[in-house]
């Protein structure tokens, strides 16, 4: 839905000055015989017993065409970038380090590959619906609350661990009572 705004104020009488989205003109004359002026031109609006005609009487200069020369143009280069699109539908453009690409490198990434980010909207936009399908039928998906829950065991296949092997004293260690105390300790089981 395209939305437009436009406000007309009464300056004098037969003077008004519109402000819309586009800009501001102005309207000289009494109603049936006006003259526009705005940026498009100045135009002679005039209307009788129901009958109306619009001619311009001026036009801006045309816009001067901006032509640079083929050897002046920068030369292109290849930029790797990364396109994504989140789950809220927002599409991100991204450099090789991960920084975020400027609104005039997006335009140009846009206009050259179209058809692959379109691609790549289209699959997002599968995986959500494909998710939100999945949602709408989890119920078809979970066991009926009357039938009691089975405990299926699964066969265990690791190695159960092996006990620990006591260690041996030293032959000088068995002159010490001390460490003999010690060695006993640690190798007791807990």
């Amino acid at each position: 839905m395209a939305l437009r705004f436009r406000r007309s104020i009464k300056l004098a009488p037969g003077i008004r000055m519109n402000v819309s989205g586009s800009g501001v003109s102005w309207t000289l004359g009494p109603r049936g015989a006006t003259v526009g002026i705005g940026k498009r031109g100045a135009r002679l609006n005039t209307s009788f017993m129901g009958l109306s005609s619009s001619q311009a009487l001026s036009r801006p200069p045309p816009r001067p065409r901006q032509t640079t020369p083929r050897a002046l143009l920068p030369p292109t280069r290849a930029i790797p970038l990364t396109c994504s699109v989140d789950d809220d539908g927002v599409l991100s453009f991204q450099d090789e380090h991960g920084n975020v690409l400027d609104d005039a490198l997006v335009e140009v990434a846009k206009k050259q590959n179209r058809s692959a980010i379109l691609g790549l909207i289209q699959r997002k936009c599968d995986q959500i619906n494909g998710e939100l399908d999945a949602l709408t039928t989890i119920h078809l998906h979970t066991p009926s609350p009357s039938t009691p829950p089975r405990f299926h065991p699964e066969p265990y296949s690791v190695s159960p661990p092996a006990a620990p092997v006591p260690l041996r004293p030293r032959w000088w260690e068995k002159f010490l009572a001390k460490r003999l105390e010690k060695l006993e300790v640690t190798c007791s089981p807990i």
